[in-house]
């Protein structure tokens, strides 16, 4: 079973508005004092059940201290997520809803390099599918990690 260990993080001011956090993609969440966990992912908040924490990721994943109320709630996580490969292609998906809010379709949304599965804690629970199975399911948007940082433009 897959428990959750918080990590503390240095708390934000309270007066930063509520918006999309990309920057914060991949990162687990909760607020203190609480029990329920967030993923971050495409910039929103969106909330973990218990089943799909111990189905998706990692034993012990760890989680941080947020003001979780300064990320904008997205759909939450789909309780039958999971994670999906055809067997001669390397390509992961991730079977879920798009994270904004709205739309409970479920899509493959392709999981971009081993970089980011390794951001979102992702477990070893892939399941093996036929091919046509996975062209059956509608594509949705990749899972991403953090955007690129752009600093000053160089003269």
């Amino acid at each position: 079973m897959a428990t959750a260990t918080a990590t503390a993080t240095k708390t934000k001011a309270a007066s930063v508005e509520c918006g999309l956090r990309p920057e914060m993609n991949g990162t687990m969440i909760q607020l203190l004092g609480t029990s329920t966990i967030y993923l971050v992912d495409q910039g929103w908040r969106r909330k973990l059940a218990d089943a799909t924490i111990t189905s998706l990721f990692k034993p012990d994943v760890e989680v941080e201290e947020f003001p979780v109320g300064e990320i904008l709630q997205g759909s939450n996580v789909a309780l039958n997520a999971c994670l999906i490969k055809a067997e001669d292609d390397p390509a992961i998906y991730l079977v879920d809803h798009n994270p904004a809010p709205g739309d409970w379709t479920l899509f493959k949304r392709h999981i971009v390099n081993p970089a980011v599965y390794e951001l979102y804690q992702f477990g070893d629970n892939v399941s093996i599918v036929p091919e046509i199975v996975i062209t059956a399911i509608p594509t949705g948007d990749p899972v991403v990690g953090p955007p690129p940082v752009v600093g000053p433009a160089k003269r």
